[in-house]
């Protein structure tokens, strides 16, 4: 009987090397663990980030630890259980909160790190080697493993061989009706039939239609939410800019020049209310063929979960996770009635997307509360933008822009450099744009195109011009990478873990080489790149001064 289940969340490459860094709040944990418990499974939250984040790992440890990218050691590990020296490295960083539980969730992450990935899997094998209870895995990054399932597929066909339950997608319905069937009946469980489950036919691995998500007010348990809070000022002005303005390497580093002059701490709290979407841009994952209709959550249940949220955490601060925050006016105007009603005032960042936004809209966003949106631009060429099709009308972006800084709300962009036919004509619309509408943007991020083998592009290549070069690595070379840029300390690329696919365009009279294109791409963001406000460097550099001086 399957009554007490414990969640593993598995720490990444940055919290090993790196001492003292603040722990983000897994959503993904808190809504599995919220849909367990309203069904009366009793769930504890292991976050094994917590077990390592304030310890420091001798040179030995470290070496250890590195084992983790020997694909051959992991994949034997798997298929036997047998070695002595994963077992520690697994003793290490789990400890012995795994003991006395009925069943185990392993999380492996969601941004393509190879060390989360080896080894949550090495942790089912461990658990399920010393307890004979069932392992349920999942997380994002089995997504990433199953798109590139041709690449990865020894390592895949050891795990589905190993467990039975590995959910692509969205797991927590799937988890309880599974473990409902183990707990009743389970000569019934017939897995062919549980959506998002990976499995072998015809000696391939294969993945069931995922489960459509659900809107889950999280419940994050027995955690001890202290441990995930940040440090805040008296003055709500500063804390706005601090968590909502300031990009990450600025924003880290006043958080920790702010816990030397403050005590107060609180908490971001993550919450998400919307998925899918419904433009499915050419480039992006979400025009994959198994996404479902854009789900949107009732005002009143969302403001709900806001509400309660806030009042249990004591924290009025979110990031909401939406593809987009509603553009839907019915949508916003009830939400803000109901914040209204309940005399409700909280702030929060979210995605935006351009289409359908107006000034009003804005307006009565910014009066719900909202500091921040990011809106996916990628690129200011007509040409480009069609070929992806983003639908996205330049000129309305401009009076998005204008309006978020009338109205007060800082505009992030997202910028893809290295889209299929981008030459230098292209991407000076994009640099033009981005340099006339400079005092209209907070701030932009700068990602190269990589291709995604379940986007549209990557289903039909030929569409768009392009032929792919599948597999440019091998899955050993990656892991050396990787084991290599773990011991020196370079963390911080793991998308590059994702850039497994190239492409050479094609057109007749009108094409380049994958190869000329990364010399071309590395110029081209090297120029944006002094396009960034400048201002917040210079922030960073006086606060780093100052944690400097201190510490001496």
């Amino acid at each position: 009987m399957i009554e007490k289940f414990n969640l593993i969340l598995v720490t990444d490459e940055q919290m090993i090397v790196e001492k003292g860094n603040e722990i983000s709040l897994s959503l993904a944990m808190g809504i599995i663990a919220s849909y367990l418990e309203d069904r009366n499974i009793s769930v504890t939250i292991n976050d094994t980030s917590k077990l390592v984040t304030n310890r420091t790992f001798s040179s030995e440890e470290l070496d250890r630890i590195a084992l983790i990218y020997d694909k051959d050691r992991v994949i034997h590990y798997l298929k036997t259980g047998q070695d002595s020296e994963l077992d520690q490295v697994v003793e290490m960083i789990i400890g012995d909160s795994w003991k006395e539980y009925d069943a185990y969730g392993i999380s492996i992450g969601a941004d393509f790190s190879m060390l989360q990935i080896h080894l949550g899997f090495l942790f089912g094998a461990y658990l399920k080697k010393q307890t004979g209870k069932p392992v349920f895995i999942g997380g994002n990054n089995i997504s990433y493993l199953y798109i590139f399932k041709d690449f990865y597929r020894e390592l895949l066909m050891t795990l589905v061989a190993k467990f039975r339950y590995v959910i692509k997608g969205p797991g927590e319905q799937i988890i309880w009706e599974i473990i409902n069937s183990l707990n009743t009946d389970p000569e019934k469980l017939n897995l062919e039939t549980k959506d998002g489950i990976l499995r072998i036919k015809d000696d391939e691995v294969i993945a069931n239609m995922e489960r459509a998500p659900i809107i889950t007010r999280p419940n994050w348990c027995n955690l001890d939410m202290n441990d995930y809070t940040y440090p805040f000022t008296k003055s709500e002005k500063e804390n706005q800019e601090v968590y909502f303005r300031f990009p990450l390497k600025l924003m880290n580093v006043v958080k920790k020049f702010n816990l030397t002059k403050t005590k107060e701490r609180k908490l971001i709290i993550p919450y998400i209310f919307n998925y899918n979407c419904i433009y499915k841009c050419a480039f992006c994952t979400q025009s994959d063929t198994d996404r479902s209709n854009m789900i949107v959550g009732d005002v009143n249940q969302v403001v709900d979960d806001i509400e309660f949220l806030s009042k249990k955490y004591q924290s009025n601060y979110f990031y909401f996770l939406n593809n987009y925050f509603p553009s839907s006016m019915n949508f916003i105007k009830a939400f803000r009635d109901e914040l209204k009603k309940r005399n409700l005032t909280i702030y929060w960042s979210d995605c935006g997307r351009v289409n359908g936004l107006t000034l009003e809209k804005l307006q009565i966003l910014y009066e719900c509360g909202c500091r921040k949106l990011v809106f996916g631009f990628e690129t200011g060429d007509e040409k480009i933008l069609n070929l992806i099709d983003k639908r996205l009308n330049l000129e309305e972006a401009i009076h998005v822009l204008e309006w978020c800084k009338q109205v007060g709300i800082w505009a992030d962009l997202e910028v893809i450099i290295g889209l299929p036919y981008e030459r230098e004509t292209e991407f000076m619309s994009t640099y033009s744009f981005i340099k006339k509408h400079n005092d209209l943007v907070n701030n932009f991020w700068m990602n190269e195109y990589f291709v995604v083998p379940n986007s549209l592009i990557g289903r039909y290549p030929e569409r768009y011009g392009i032929e792919l070069l599948k597999d440019r690595t091998t899955y050993a070379e990656l892991m050396v990478e990787n084991k290599n840029a773990f011991r020196e300390g370079n963390i911080y690329n793991l998308t590059s873990n994702a850039r497994l696919w190239g492409f050479n365009e094609i057109n007749e009279n009108d094409f380049r080489t994958y190869e000329e294109m990364k010399v071309q791409n590395s110029d081209k963001m090297r120029r944006l790149y002094k396009l960034l406000n400048k201002d917040f460097n210079q922030l960073y550099i006086f606060y780093k001064r100052i944690l400097n001086l201190r510490q001496k």
